[in-house]
């Protein structure tokens, strides 16, 4: 691990920079110290909550992805394989963790994914998705990164998922989440996050935890 990253992770494990996080703040209230997770389609896993799943094993299926995140130590471990058939026994994990991950598998496919995070965890799963459909392309690098559905509050709810609203007012971001305003988005998504929460239809991610 480089200095800069070393550094990135001390910063990022601040309290108040913690609870400007937003998911990761969500997570770490969420997913107790002792417990063993899974991040599923964690990617590179650079950005997605640093400071909650750094103890995670990550499972993707793309295998470049999953280098990038072994070298820069965001995931404890990785294992390449498919989200719909994942390599573990029931109960095996206390939590299993999707961050922007349904949004990448048709409606059906995605249905079928969550069946398998709820075979294999023992207390608790965590969405993370766009509120609605959120038109997004795959790469040439990793055609995985296709959008290919949306979820509203009501569609988690319909498998017993509980919603809260992440990332602020839906208006103040774009595409990857990025604030449409730059540097004055981003404060005025930090400060419509207390009232979206309570509203997520209303947010730009949906966070749905489900207890087992």
């Amino acid at each position: 691990m480089t200095l800069s990253s070393a550094v990135g992770r001390r910063l990022r494990r601040m309290p108040l920079l913690r609870g400007l996080a937003g998911c990761d703040a969500d997570l770490t209230r969420i997913i107790r110290p002792d417990w063993t997770v899974i991040d599923v389609g964690c990617g590179a896993g650079s950005r997605s909550a640093p400071y909650a799943l750094d103890r995670a094993i990550g499972i993707d299926l793309h295998f470049a992805s999953l280098v990038q995140s072994q070298r820069a130590g965001t995931r404890s471990a990785a294992v390449c394989a498919s989200l719909k058939v994942l390599p573990l026994a029931d109960s095996a994990v206390d939590a299993v963790v999707a961050l922007d991950v349904i949004e990448h598998f048709t409606r059906d496919d995605a249905v079928s994914v969550m069946g398998e995070l709820e075979r294999v965890a023992r207390k608790a799963v965590v969405l993370l998705t766009p509120n609605g459909y959120l038109p997004q392309a795959g790469t040439r690098e990793n055609p995985f990164m296709e959008h290919r559905s949306g979820w509203s509050p009501a569609d988690l709810r319909q498998y017993g998922y509980t919603v809260s609203g992440v990332n602020g007012w839906r208006p103040l971001r774009g595409a990857h989440a990025s604030p449409r305003l730059g540097s004055s988005g981003k404060i005025l998504s930090l400060a419509s996050q207390p009232l979206i929460r309570r509203h997520p239809e209303h947010a730009f991610h949906l966070l749905a935890l489900k207890t087992l």
